[in-house]
């Protein structure tokens, strides 16, 4: 894929959020129907942007997202990439969502989202050349996977630092193309996959686990499963599952701090990253009010 220049007035919106004190600007002219808003957390003058990577934040299926904890954010310039405004779809699907259908979440669904998105990552190139992290819960995961397909078709691909799947859904096509790209060409991407086996949402299928296990014995791939024996039900479906990784320092300095890959799951491992037993919280404050339905369980191990 070619690369596309973002229009000015796209840039122009950059310029001013990087240089406000941690004001977000919303991208009107990046993805129309698709709000994108960019920030950069304490403006340039806490940290300057050569210094900061780049982050994608996707929602959600109801726009919800874990807001980044005030002593790392400084770290990134934020991109959150909203869901669209055109009604409620799951991920890029391009039929109306409805819990019902399986089909609306599991068929066609658009590159168009993905491919503006991937134009402001390169358009950020400016700024810093640092590969991006990917974050995303539940139906952010499948706008994600859309950036990794659109990403790996660029010539030469266009490569991310870390992505991180909480709660993710099986898509028949999504899935596997995403292990196939972390297989090839982002064998290098330190990866997170982190679900619950009981998740009523999100099942963890025969298909899900074959596909993203089948990444398990990378060294930079860290797939974690809740296992059934668990202190809390995350509010009954055992799929807000988020806060229980998002919302510890161990994992926001895990991501903030360069890493080799070859060493990543050893390191995951070693923290216990998702397992319960970090004590360092971050309590749900102004600042992370959209921790939403913020369960801290004990370990269950």
């Amino acid at each position: 894929m070619a690369r596309m220049n973002l229009s000015k007035i796209t840039l122009e919106e950059m310029t001013i959020a990087s240089s406000g004190h941690g004001q977000t600007v919303l991208l009107k002219r990046a993805l129309p129907g698709w709000p994108l808003r960019l920030s950069v957390p304490g403006g340039v003058t806490k940290k300057p942007l050569h210094e900061r990577t780049p982050l994608v934040i996707a929602t959600d299926l109801s726009d919800n997202y874990y807001e980044l904890p005030e002593e790392y954010a400084c770290n990134f310039i934020v991109i959150l990439w909203h869901n669209t405004t055109d009604g409620k779809y799951y991920g890029l699907s391009l039929a109306r969502y409805s819990s019902m259908l399986p089909a609306s979440w599991q068929e066609e669904w658009t590159r168009a989202p993905a491919v503006r998105v991937l134009e402001c990552l390169l358009a950020l190139q400016e700024w810093t050349r640092k590969s991006p992290i990917l974050i995303g819960t539940s139906a952010g995961c499948h706008k994600l996977m859309g950036l990794v397909d659109v990403a790996r078709s660029r010539t030469p691909a266009f490569t991310f630092s870390t992505v991180v799947f909480v709660a993710v859904a099986w898509h028949p096509s999504l899935v596997p193309i995403c292990v196939e790209a972390f297989k090839n060409e982002f064998q290098h991407t330190k990866v997170i996959v982190y679900q619950h086996v009981r998740d009523a949402l999100c099942p963890w299928t025969n298909s899900m686990q074959e596909a993203w296990m089948g990444l398990a014995e990378s060294t930079c791939v860290y797939v974690h499963v809740i296992p059934h024996k668990t202190d809390a039900n995350f509010c009954g479906n055992f799929h807000d599952i988020g806060s229980l990784l998002l919302g510890t320092k161990p994992f926001w300095h895990l991501i903030s701090t360069p890493r080799v890959s070859a060493r990543f799951k050893k390191m995951c491992n070693g923290l216990h990253l998702g397992m319960g037993y970090d004590s360092e919280w971050f309590e749900p404050t102004d600042q992370l009010s959209n921790f939403h339905h913020m369960v801290i369980p004990l370990p269950y191990q």
